[in-house]
């Protein structure tokens, strides 16, 4: 997730962008099986991964990588206005 709070991933073949409203970019098409790694955000917007065993680095216009509590710890759980400590 990005500092917009843009989420990408890889599916069917092409690298989308889903931004906070919700709205879906496609960036790539990326041909493969489907075994793929994750997505990384890198610095000036490149978005690198593999599918199958090819690395893939990608120019996008996403933002740099979100700060404060990493998206994906435990499955957001931190991020999640709903839960109660």
């Amino acid at each position: 997730m990005d500092q917009g709070s843009t989420t990408v991933y890889w599916r069917h073949g092409e690298l989308t962008a889903v931004d906070a409203g919700l709205n879906a970019h496609r960036l790539a098409e990326l041909p493969g099986t489907g075994i793929t790694s994750r997505v990384l955000i890198l610095h000036n917007g490149m978005a690198a991964l593999t599918v199958d065993k090819d690395l893939h680095l990608i120019r996008t216009p996403l933002a740099p990588l979100a700060t404060g509590p990493w998206p994906c710890t435990d499955h957001n759980l931190q991020g999640n206005p709903v839960v109660e400590t």
